[in-house]
């Protein structure tokens, strides 16, 4: 138990630099944060109104096709109804707790560069995976793109490397746990350090392709905004539940006002 705490809490300290600028890099960090896919809109009442929980059970309860189950039944059934009306999103357990940090960290705020080059180089692409790398762009193409188009894609080939090297360690356990199957189980597949260090950089390889997604994302939206708003597309600002954060009206705000104050 304590070797495991000492790897979580090591990955927990890489993981802690996420936000810090890369003091070697040319380039400043890529930022944008793209608002959740929007969740289909539920069956029920419209304009605000809320259903309670004791209205939808009392409604099912008088319906005849409820009438000739057990109490219990009944009972669970609505209770699955309210379920499913009362939550946007269906969720699983909890993970542990310092993998939730981790993950929620550079969801938000990315990995530090330093870190994320490291686990990377870590990572050598199987020799008979050919496509498991960066995808190039035809020269015939890439010579008559725009400059914007340029930038983005070469953007986008940083998360994508990042997403595929996170993908390779996953690959590569999958396929001895499935050669395994039919074995003896008391025989170990792997050591368990073995598994904890691709596991882990994959953890936070793919979490960092996503938040750098994000941030190409919330770019996207930068040329359709007025010029005093654009900082709002800034990649200091964390990614949350929104592409632009939960508190883009007060950031708005901050900024109308300092507009304002400037004329």
């Amino acid at each position: 138990m304590a070797a495991s705490n000492d790897v979580l809490d090591d990955m927990l300290a890489e993981a802690a630099l996420l936000s810090e600028p890369d003091p070697d890099s040319a380039q400043p960090r890529t930022s944008g944060e793209l608002t959740e896919i929007e969740q289909p809109k539920q069956n029920g009442p419209q304009d605000g109104a809320s259903v309670s929980e004791g209205e939808i059970e009392d409604d099912l309860l008088n319906d005849e096709a409820t009438d000739s189950l057990p109490a219990s039944q009944n009972g669970a059934l609505v209770d699955d109804l309210v379920h499913e009306v009362t939550e946007s999103e269906p969720t699983d357990h909890a993970l542990p707790e310092k993998i939730s940090t981790i993950l929620n960290n550079i969801l938000a705020s990315g990995l530090n560069e330093q870190a994320l080059a490291k686990r990377k180089e870590s990572v050598k692409r199987p020799e008979n995976c050919n496509l498991l790398r960066v995808t190039k762009v035809n020269p015939e193409i890439w010579d008559i793109a725009r400059k914007p188009t340029r930038s983005m894609d070469a953007r986008l080939q940083k998360l994508q490397e990042a997403l595929i090297k996170g993908l390779i360690p996953i690959s590569r356990f999958a396929g001895i746990v499935g050669e395994s199957l039919g074995k003896d189980p008391k025989v170990p597949v792997l050591p368990p350090e073995e598994l904890w260090e691709g596991l882990s950089t994959s953890v936070l390889l793919i979490a960092s392709a996503n938040h750098d997604l994000n941030m190409c994302r919330r770019d996207l939206f930068k040329a359709d905004l007025d010029e005093n708003y654009k900082a709002i597309c800034s990649s200091k600002e964390p990614v949350a539940a929104e592409l632009f954060g939960d508190d883009l009206t007060e950031r708005l705000k901050t900024v109308k006002e300092s507009k304002k104050a400037a004329q």
